[in-house]
């Protein structure tokens, strides 16, 4: 009958699903097993047995990564099952698909994940479904496309994906990639020219817009969630974006540029070791944030570019107004203080102390105030006096903020 049909379906979907989540579980456990079996002698036998262990951990360590590559084979070929006896039993059922390509897609059978999804996606089939979940199967495609190295494809996918959602974070976060992997082959071909072959010039100007695009679309991605590793991949783009500028891409050599081309892997949590390179880029990527007027997440690039060099006092000078403009003054002394350490000149511009100061008081008021209010009184008292303050800082910082160039080297 229609219900039983319908109860199975939705169990069957339900188990491919669960075994999916095991099979990332047990490919995460494989890959740690692999990485040791690897390493030095002591996770691999060792014919003459030096480190006196029997060989027992070595073996163990190689039995454990079997174990859990079987594991998580067969988890992939039952979930590949589950959704194919779905689509038996109702056919065309377009969840059903989504998570078959997904499956395929995860399992490396590409071209299978393209062939299975690329059908659900016609107009006609594709009538009457919801706009995120189509979105969703959209970004899917841009995703497999992208495996397959159909970069152009791959970018069609994901601008449809975002014409249905324009919060898909994935998607927009996956083309602006699409669009460095295009700025990247253009730049290296660019780069193996001579300086005299003729439209050179015109095809370096073009580079400034794929930047120009993952600019935009990694500022919309940081919107939705702001994740280190787009804050680091926002300050890559900004820095090449900078370079194209002042036409100073050749002065890149390949080493440079292989090191750039890593930063959204590595500058998130340590450095490159390029000449401070991350501290620069993330730098620029909260520069530009805040002039988005994206405060919050533009504090957290200040903060993570110190993590990495905390001996720039213009950073900690910027964190301490990106913190004023918050309201967090007590914050905002901290950084001032950290500048003063590093240079006893310091100190910040006269428009601004007087502010600063009855920022500092009224945060101390507005403690003592919470402390003595009554549950049933409001719990923001003076909201006149703070609303008259905070205008008056926003105008004196967007001033500032107008009189200080973002960042002027490489």
């Amino acid at each position: 009958s229609l219900k039983v049909c319908s109860f199975l379906s939705s169990e069957l979907l339900s188990a491919g699903k669960a075994q999916i989540q095991r099979w990332h579980n047990y490919t995460g456990e494989a890959h740690k097993y692999s990485v040791r079996v690897a390493a030095a002698y002591d996770t691999a036998p060792d014919e003459n047995d030096v480190d006196f262990d029997g060989d027992k951990e070595e073996l163990l360590v190689e039995a454990m990564l079997n174990i859990t590559s079987l594991r998580a084979n067969y988890s992939m070929l039952s979930a590949e099952l589950n959704f194919e006896t779905t689509l038996a039993i109702k056919p065309g059922y377009h969840v059903a698909v989504h998570n078959l390509a997904y499956a395929y897609k995860d399992g490396e059978k590409f071209t299978e994940a393209r062939d299975t999804l690329e059908p659900a996606l016609d107009e006609s089939k594709a009538e009457g479904l919801d706009t995120v979940t189509l979105a969703e199967s959209w970004k899917l495609m841009c995703e497999i496309e992208h495996k397959l190295d159909n970069t152009e494809s791959a970018i069609e996918a994901c601008k449809k994906a975002i014409a249905l959602d324009n919060r898909n974070f994935d998607a927009l976060r996956l083309l602006a990639q699409l669009h460095m992997v295009n700025f990247f082959t253009e730049l290296h071909d660019i780069r193996s020219m001579d300086n005299t072959t003729h439209g050179i010039a015109d095809r370096q100007r073009d580079l400034t817009i794929p930047l120009a695009q993952a600019k935009t679309l990694f500022t919309s991605a940081l919107t939705l969630d702001p994740v280190k590793n787009e804050i680091a991949q926002l300050g890559m783009v900004l820095y090449f974006e900078q370079a194209a500028e002042e036409a100073a891409l050749q002065l890149f050599t390949r080493e440079q540029i292989g090191a750039l081309m890593k930063a959204r892997h590595t500058c998130a949590n340590t450095d490159l070791g390029v000449d401070g390179v991350c501290s620069d880029m993330l730098e620029l990527a909260a520069n530009h944030l805040l002039k988005m007027g994206l405060i919050a997440i533009g504090s957290d690039a200040l903060q993570m570019s110190l993590v990495l060099d905390g001996s720039r006092v213009h950073v900690w000078r910027n964190l301490g107004f990106s913190y004023m403009h918050n309201g967090n003054f007590k914050a905002a002394e901290v950084a001032f203080d950290n500048a003063k350490k590093l240079d006893k000149t310091f100190k910040i511009d006269e428009s601004i102390q007087a502010l600063f100061k009855r920022g500092l008081e009224f945060e101390k008021k507005i403690e003592t105030d919470q402390v003595t209010t009554k549950w049933s009184e409001p719990r923001r008292p003076n909201k006149s006096e703070r609303d008259e303050l905070q205008s008056q800082l926003l105008a004196q910082l967007s001033t500032l903020s107008r009189s200080h160039a973002p960042h002027d080297e490489l």
